[in-house]
């Protein structure tokens, strides 16, 4: 037990220890709650670029998703919450995906000739960094679309039903339902507006429709919310203690 902690259990219950604590004692108990409630707070009102702030929106809307209040529905309760664990987790991903893809572009801005010693070896090194960066450019806009698409489909207000009810009724879980049944159920559920009304936390109503305008659109997204990548990270991983 380090000496901080003994004083501070000693001051909240000094008849366990049998002892009082010195004034010296107490103002250095203070002083370290202080910092440490400081620390706490800065973490709570971290302040977010305006990207970062709409996947953080976003994630937070996801995590209250439920019922509709006064709807007793525990089958569909259990369903939702599985919903929500594999869309929060594809949130993570999203994350990891941005900071694996901008790091290998660094790296690959990073590597000079000179730091090897023949042609063929830089063009070889350089093409290799080339290839992962696409790759993970590729999963990272893979697992965008998979996360967006998750979440028109479960909790976006303003995806279409019929889509949404078409979509819904492949799930496995769904397979003895009839249409009936399926609206039924699905009208149950609360149902969010999200920053944007196409692509959730990423508006899409102005990525370009071919497909390297598409790749250049997510990458300055992705360099967007860059900055702020570890307090995301940070954040989420606190609101969940």
């Amino acid at each position: 037990m380090s000496d901080i902690k003994f004083f501070r259990d000693l001051y909240k219950h000094p008849d366990v220890y049998g002892q009082k604590l010195s004034r010296e004692e107490k103002e250095e108990i203070e002083e370290y709650n202080k910092n440490n409630s400081k620390k706490e707070k800065d973490l709570s009102e971290k302040k977010f670029g305006p990207t970062a702030q709409r996947y953080y929106q976003s994630v937070e809307l996801i995590k209250s998703a439920g019922l509709k209040s006064g709807v007793e529905n525990q089958a569909e309760k259990e369903i939702i919450e599985n919903r929500k664990k594999i869309i929060l987790n594809y949130f993570s991903k999203v994350l990891e995906d941005v900071k694996n893809y901008l790091t290998q572009v660094t790296r690959l801005e990073l590597q000079k000739k000179d730091s090897y010693d023949d042609l063929d070896k830089y063009q070889a090194a350089i093409s290799h960094s080339d290839s992962l960066r696409r790759a993970y450019h590729n999963t990272l806009i893979s697992d965008l679309k998979i996360l967006v698409r998750l979440i028109n489909i479960n909790f976006n207000q303003d995806f279409s039903d019929d889509f949404r009810l078409k979509e819904e009724a492949k799930a496995q879980d769904r397979k003895n339902f009839s249409p009936e049944k399926l609206k039924e159920t699905m009208s149950q559920r609360e149902y969010f507006e999200f920053p944007y009304k196409q692509g959730i936390f990423i508006d899409m109503n102005k990525m370009p429709k071919d497909p390297q305008g598409e790749r250049e659109y997510i990458a300055s997204w992705a360099f967007d919310i860059y900055n702020d990548l570890t307090k995301l990270s940070e954040k989420i991983i606190h609101d969940d203690k």
